[in-house]
């Protein structure tokens, strides 16, 4: 086991090391199709409140394909196919770089309702207990988790968490869930008569 006493940190920020050592971070985009996980209508209702814009301008509502949603499918995603409702999702809308429109220079611009698995990166609860999370140890590389091995403490400790902080988050996420495909299908319906 490797006991790591520090991890070095550039601009304050654990992530930013990320774009020191390897040019990019989490919040930009690794393969050609970019983050590319459906959100829940709660989350770009939040954004849409707090920027002041409409829905669609604060979230990308879009078709998905078929292909795209066998995709999900194809890694057992079985959340992100509840996310899917009569073929469409909401996804955060990327800039022309390939990275989270909301990624600004010094991070991201809206710290206080980002998508919840953007709030909850990089843990999962895994059998009643906060960890890293599945996607970050099966698809990714994450800097923190690499320097401090299992230590979650130490982890929630360099990304300003707590367990009780992430409880939170999971309850509003599972609140999220729960609404989201009636709140989709009364948006469509919507869209559909006007």
């Amino acid at each position: 086991m490797r006991l790591v006493t520090s991890v070095p940190r550039y601009g304050g920020c654990i992530c930013a090391t990320c774009k020191m050592l390897y040019g990019s971070t989490c919040c930009e985009s690794k393969t050609d199709a970019g983050p590319m996980f459906p959100r829940t209508y709660g989350e770009a209702s939040r954004l849409s409140r707090w920027l002041q814009v409409p829905l669609d301008e604060a979230m990308s509502l879009q078709r998905v394909s078929k292909t795209e949603q066998r995709a999900l499918d194809g890694i057992g995603d079985s959340l992100g196919r509840k996310l899917i409702v009569d073929g469409y999702g909401f996804f955060l809308p990327m800039s022309k770089e390939g990275s989270c429109k909301y990624l600004g220079r010094h991070g991201c611009t809206v710290p206080t309702v980002k998508p919840l698995i953007c709030a909850l990166f990089p843990f999962t609860k895994i059998n009643g207990t906060w960890g890293v999370g599945q996607w970050v140890s099966t698809f990714g590389f994450c800097f923190a988790q690499d320097a401090l091995g299992s230590q979650p403490q130490e982890l929630m400790r360099e990304f300003g968490m707590t367990e009780s902080g992430l409880d939170t988050l999971e309850r509003h996420w599972h609140r999220d869930i729960k609404m989201h495909a009636a709140q989709m299908r009364k948006l469509l319906r919507q869209r559909r008569c006007c």
